[in-house]
Order: structure tokens, then sequence, then C-alpha cells
């Protein structure tokens, strides 16, 4: 039998992500203290070329500023504190750009999304630790935040009744089709706190 490509499935994509980076940073230590903030320019181009089914071209341009602070203050030398402070962008994958559809499973269909923007982080963290020698107690601090805009998250369609998606292809009932957007205001948290000591009378640790 004569195989045949079906267009509706089938794509011949590129995907070109170039990006430059000029960096300039500044360092300040005392016997205390220590600051590290640096500034990073960055300009990034997208370029997605699909070939096949139809040949088409689509190019972006992201220019950014990423600073990032670093700081550390020792109150003792068993006690101390650090702040960071980053910035970083994401670009999309490939298989996140191809606008073709995937129905090895007919009931949650997935495609791609060419018009994907980067997404852009800030991100804080704290950690604090401290022991002391003399009881052997101990105790460590952890806590971090992000906020993304342009986060590349998943939307679901699905299909109260029988709909076509795309030349020939029917989303069935109760079906999903899933594809990547972006979106603002992602955030999230966490946190981790230990505390250690020992228990002389069975000769152990205890940590929480």
């Amino acid at each position: 039998g004569r195989m045949v490509i079906d267009t509706a499935l089938s794509n011949v994509f590129n995907s070109n992500y170039l990006f430059h980076e000029v960096e300039l940073g500044y360092q300040f230590t005392t016997e205390k203290a220590k600051l590290q903030a640096e500034v990073e320019f960055q300009d990034a181009t997208l370029r997605n070329i699909q070939e096949f089914p139809r040949a088409t071209t689509l190019e972006r341009n992201f220019v950014n500023f990423l600073p990032t602070v670093r700081y550390e203050y020792k109150f003792s030398p068993n006690v101390n504190i650090q702040l960071d402070y980053d910035t970083y962008t994401n670009e999309p994958q490939i298989n996140q750009l191809q606008e073709v559809i995937d129905n090895t499973n007919p009931l949650q269909l997935r495609t791609g999304n060419p018009n994907l923007d980067q997404a852009y982080t800030n991100q804080f963290r704290l950690r604090f630790r401290g022991n002391n020698p003399d009881t052997d107690k101990n105790w460590f601090v952890f806590a971090q935040s992000r906020l993304t805009n342009n986060f590349i998250a998943n939307s679901t369609f699905i299909a109260n009744e029988p709909t076509e998606i795309q030349d020939g292809i029917i989303l069935e009932r109760g079906s999903q089709l899933n594809k990547p957007v972006n979106l603002d205001g992602f955030m999230d948290f966490r946190s981790w706190f230990s505390y250690g000591m020992p228990l002389g009378f069975i000769k152990s640790n205890f940590n929480l």
C-alpha cells in the first residue's frame, strides 16, 4: 500500500532562538557584609519557520534588563543571613511552538502555539543559618518566592459537542484539546525550617 502524509497531523518546523547578553556588576565586601549587584542587558530573537504544510515565518524580538542582587551578613561566625534577588527568562520549547495536532490519545489532543512569548521571572530567596557550638543547637530557615509574567501554561478546551478543530480533525464530545498559552501573574512561594538539638539522655540528635 502507498503511504499518504496527513497534513493536519504533520509539519516541518524550525525554531531558532538567538540571544546576546552584556553584563555589568559591582561587589562590596566588609568583615561582616557582602553585597554583589549585577545588571544584564539581554537582546533575544525568536524566529519560527514552518516549511510544511504551508510556508510561514514568525519573528519576535525581546529586549530585557535582568538585575541580580545578593546580600550576605554575618551576625557572628556561626550566624548569617543571605538575601538574593534574581531575574531570568525562559523561551518556549519547539514542541510548544509547533501548531500541529497530536492525537495519540483521542480523548486528550494536544497542539502548539507559535505565538508564545518568552517568560520573565522575578525570584526572591532568603536563607538564615545559625548554630551554637557550645550547645550543639542549629537552625536553618529558607524561603523563596517567584513571580512570572508570560508564564507558559496549558489551556484546556473540553468539547460539549463534536467540534472540528482543524481540517478534518474532530474533537469528540467530552474530549479535550490542550494548548500552551502565556499568562501573567503566576506566583509561587515555598519555605523550609529546621531546628536541631542534642538529647543527652539518649545520646542522640533531635531534628524538627
